[in-house]
């Protein structure tokens, strides 16, 4: 599906269930003037919208014997870093759940689902906040999910994968995810593309820090799940970025 739908496949993790797009061009916002309607496609090189996105999908065994499957989207755009406006840099922009249900609908489709299947499902609301009552809370250096374990489980994941941190390993029976912090963002899109000002002049890219592996714990605790970060030896993670990455999910997931 998504090499048909023009991109191409920059991760592939079978043992997780995870397969991820490289960063793309979102040329639907090139604006459609008389030349390039005329010259088509011979032109697009040479426009740039300054955005990017990167689509990240998770399949998951359910418990009726099939499969769930999640999408996700990261963005990315291009901005301007010096008041001449010589110089970009690329920068994240905020998650859009509205592409993130339009792609769905599009794998729904192409699995075979008729547009009354895509609309039921993609029509189902969030379950409704009662009062002032929070999903997520956070305490010290553990967030609390309150509600059903399971579905906690699939929103850990799917919140995992909006933060940025690449998930290349899991066990369900523990409870516990296997988790790699992205590149930043801008560094990875640097790395593999350049904004249409570095392409003129030529910019040179930089290589990618490779980061530290960690695990996301999952603990069941009475109504609902208890998030925390260990190293792989099951030690707590007191890294630096620990805070950060418990702020991020506390973000998606409250």
């Amino acid at each position: 599906f998504w090499q048909e739908t023009g991109f191409v496949i920059n991760l592939e993790l079978p043992q997780a269930g995870v397969m991820e797009t490289d960063w793309a061009e979102n040329r639907a916002n090139i604006p459609l003037d008389p030349i390039r309607e005329i010259l088509g496609r011979a032109l697009d090189s040479l426009y740039s919208t300054g955005q990017l996105d990167r689509y990240r999908t998770r399949l998951e065994k359910n418990a009726g014997g099939g499969t769930d499957i999640f999408v996700s989207q990261r963005g990315m755009e291009e901005v301007y870093t010096s008041r001449d406006k010589s110089t970009t840099s690329w920068q994240p922009r905020p998650n859009d759940p509205n592409l993130e249900a339009a792609f769905l609908g599009r794998v729904m489709q192409y699995l075979g689902a008729d547009a009354k299947q895509i609309e039921s499902e993609l029509g189902k609301s969030a379950p409704a906040r009662s009062g002032s009552a929070e999903l997520a809370k956070l305490e010290g250096d553990t967030l609390l999910l309150s509600g059903d374990f399971e579905r906690n489980w699939r929103r850990t994941a799917l919140a995992l994968d909006r933060v940025g941190l690449t998930v290349i390993g899991q066990n369900a029976e523990r409870h516990a995810y296997l988790v790699q912090p992205a590149p930043q963002e801008g560094q990875a899109v640097a790395t593999k593309k350049p904004g249409f000002f570095s392409r003129m002049m030529g910019k040179k890219t930089v290589e990618p820090t490779v980061y530290p592996e960690m695990i996301v714990y999952a603990e069941p605790v009475n109504g609902g799940t208890r998030l925390s970060l260990l190293n792989k030896d099951g030690s707590a993670y007191r890294g630096s970025d620990a805070s950060t990455w418990l702020s991020r999910l506390h973000t998606e997931l409250r």
